[in-house]
């Protein structure tokens, strides 16, 4: 990545409030710029705290005060992806363990001569990048300065990712399972949608033979794969069928409103884990497996 010419007090960039988010509504300059610095005198300067895939983030970088000597340095834009792995042991026992990696996205390689005096770099955060959730992806800026068979010192700056409707256009509406034969079809209003918002709908209900129902059901539903199993957990279910028995050829059509939990995970695709959401509908059929068809919401922050 290439450093642009220096920017002097970050004049006219969002400001950040006391608990690091961007404050849209403080009067000019009422907040300084967030600063981190570690025991490694390495200071780093983000120009904002919270970005949009294919924005461009701008960090200052202060190592003036590093007083050790140095074989290279370099700038990175990353994100820590927590996941889990599965082993097994010497009698076949299998188990489960939490892990956590550096994905680094975008480096920025630094001369020593660089490190004279403080230096800003430019880095574009990528149109596919997945959005900040809780533990799962952190996102930062990390000024490393590399020193052979000694601990690198390094500073890490906090980032927020908030995906988008359009950066998660992919995930929106996308066909998410049916089971063969399966009587029901989801059409979404709207496939996309933020925390706290409702996602409507219908559901189509069309039978090529008879079917003896217990009732039918949309819900929305939540796959977290963490690099081993698939976790699942339904919410806002809502029940648009009694028990019924359906001829053959009958068609109904089933309108629904559900809303996306205040709390929501993000969609999001990282190197080793994933969150994806769907509105699925489903036929209680007794003693059999319940036909469903599923069409994925792509929930996003921004």
């Amino acid at each position: 990545m290439g450093r642009p010419p220096s920017f002097p007090g970050l004049a006219g960039d969002p400001l950040v409030s006391e608990d690091g988010r961007a404050d849209l509504f403080a009067s000019p300059r009422s907040h300084p710029l967030p600063l981190f610095k570690s025991r490694s005198d390495i200071e780093v300067t983000l120009d904002r705290t919270e970005v949009v895939p294919g924005d461009t983030l701008r960090a200052r970088v202060d190592a003036t005060s590093f007083g050790g000597d140095a074989d290279a340095a370099r700038v990175e834009l990353l994100y820590c992806n927590t996941y889990c792995t599965e082993s097994t042991d010497h009698e076949g026992n299998s188990s489960k363990s939490k892990r956590r990696a550096d994905v680094v996205v975008a480096t920025s390689q630094l001369t020593l001569a660089d490190l004279a005096t403080p230096f800003d770099v430019t880095f574009d955060v990528p149109a596919s990048a997945p959005a900040s959730a809780d533990d799962l992806v952190e996102w930062m800026v990390r000024a490393r300065i590399d020193r052979r068979r000694r601990r690198d010192p390094k500073t890490d700056a906090p980032l927020t990712v908030r995906a988008t409707a359009e950066s998660l256009a992919y995930h929106a509406g996308r066909p998410g399972g049916v089971s063969p034969g399966a009587p029901v079809e989801v059409v979404l209003d709207r496939a996309s949608g933020r925390p706290g918002d409702e996602i409507s709908g219908r559901v189509e209900v069309r039978t090529a033979e008879p079917v003896k129902a217990r009732g039918i059901e949309v819900r929305l539903r939540r796959e977290h794969h963490d690099g081993v199993d698939r976790n699942a957990k339904n919410f806002a279910a809502v029940e648009l069928l009694a028990p019924v028995d359906l001829g053959a050829g009958e068609s109904r059509s089933f309108p629904f409103s559900m809303q996306i939990p205040a709390d929501a995970t993000p969609t999001f695709d990282a190197r080793h884990s994933s969150v994806k959401w769907f509105a699925e509908a489903a036929v209680d059929v007794r003693l059999k497996k319940d036909p469903h068809h599923r069409v994925e919401v792509a929930v996003h922050g921004a």
